[in-house]
């Protein structure tokens, strides 16, 4: 935690994620514990996503995560029971950029 963030690390973006919640073509999510955006809230924290090695960083509050996951219903139940809230990075203010995707 960094003061009022809490920090997510997350090896790889859901690249297909927009195909299973059908956001905008291409853009990938992050699945972030239920209970992780929910202490964010009681706490009164944003959340810092650094995703993959470069370090991208994206930021949200979890007040915009949790309406979001509560309109859109973008929810993936993980192994042993880990509940997911899957956000659309897109929906995220980036702090430093991810690149697409390359094939």
């Amino acid at each position: 935690m960094t003061g009022n963030k809490i920090g997510i690390k997350i090896r790889e973006p859901w690249w297909g994620a927009w195909k299973k919640f059908g956001w905008k073509k291409g853009v990938p999510g992050v699945g972030i514990r239920k209970d992780i955006i929910v202490k964010a809230h009681q706490e009164g924290k944003g959340l810092l996503i650094t995703v993959g090695k470069k370090e991208d960083q994206y930021f949200i509050s979890p007040n915009k995560a949790l309406d979001y996951v509560a309109k859109r219903k973008s929810i993936f139940l993980a192994r042993k029971g880990t509940v997911l809230y899957v956000i659309p990075l897109d929906l995220c203010d980036p702090v430093t950029k991810l690149e697409p995707k390359k094939n």
